[in-house]
């Protein structure tokens, strides 16, 4: 029998009863906007874990945002992945960097989208040097 993709186990019952107990806990809202009305997504608060299936996670490990802030927090973690990539040459700006992120964790998806902001005027304006 073949392998389920990440993106198929989504559809398994054990992940959709999770994802309600979160949703459920968040009070059915983003809890970032506090939208409601907005389709609402579950997102893993923490790196994924390698086999590890989206079920298995612990519920404070998932946080129920709406669609729009969750596609602004992946590309924000996305962007900021890239940055990560490219200027860790060292131990030192690798150590950095990892504080940076951690500054990041628990902020607000308007505060995130705003250091966002920022470090893609910074990116642009070193590529214009």
């Amino acid at each position: 029998m073949k392998e389920k993709t990440y993106s198929e186990l989504f559809k398994d019952p054990r992940w959709q009863k999770k994802r309600l107990k979160v949703m459920e806990r968040d009070g059915f809202a983003c809890v970032s906007c506090h939208d409601k009305d907005t389709t609402l997504n579950v997102h893993h608060i923490v790196p994924y874990r390698k086999n590890a299936k989206p079920w298995e996670y612990e519920d404070d490990e998932l946080t129920t945002l709406c669609e729009i802030c969750h596609k602004e927090i992946t590309d924000i973690i996305e962007y900021c992945k890239g940055i990560m990539r490219g200027r860790c040459w060292c131990l030192d700006s690798a150590l950095e960097m990892q504080q940076i992120m951690m500054e990041f964790d628990g902020m607000k998806i308007h505060e995130l989208n705003m250091v966002w902001k920022i470090l893609h005027v910074i990116k642009n304006a070193k590529e214009l040097e």
